[in-house]
């Protein structure tokens, strides 16, 4: 096939989570058998398929220069991630939850820096794009949990 859809949840309705399945799911197209039709809970993929596409995800949203700096951050370091989150070009959120998901900074701690999306605002972009007819819809499992 020459064309791939991806459909996704927004199950946590976070930023980061948001981003990081997006770029997981798209490290499955890219690096692994794209033909193959995938549903959460159905289909078992490697656990080397499922780190491969982690670390996709991770490299596309924390570039390898910035993960030592990061790797010394922890909640006191809040405003340190802010300046360093824009430098790298991506929200806060993504950077906290990156942190949260090493172990830095507890899953409990600055989540204030994360974007939350409604389910209302889910509907809402389901609706319009039904609409347009493309499909963004599903389920995908994130691994920054």
């Amino acid at each position: 096939p020459d064309r791939a859809t991806l459909v996704m949840s927004f199950r946590y309705l976070t930023d980061d989570h948001f981003w990081f399945t997006l770029f997981h799911e798209i490290g499955h197209l890219i690096l692994h058998e794209a033909v193959r039709v995938r549903v959460e809970g159905k289909d078992s993929l490697s656990s080397e398929e499922e780190k491969e596409a982690d670390k996709f995800a991770v490299d596309v949203l924390i570039p390898e220069e910035y993960r030592q700096q990061l790797s010394r951050y922890g909640v006191r370091h809040w405003k340190e991630i802010i300046r360093l989150a824009r430098k790298m070009g991506v929200s806060k959120g993504i950077v906290l939850g990156y942190l949260q998901h090493e172990g830095n900074i507890p899953f409990s701690h600055l989540n204030r820096f994360k974007v939350r999306f409604r389910k209302e605002d889910t509907s809402d972009i389901s609706r319009r794009n039904r609409h347009n007819g493309q499909v963004i819809s599903a389920s995908c499992t994130t691994h920054l949990q």
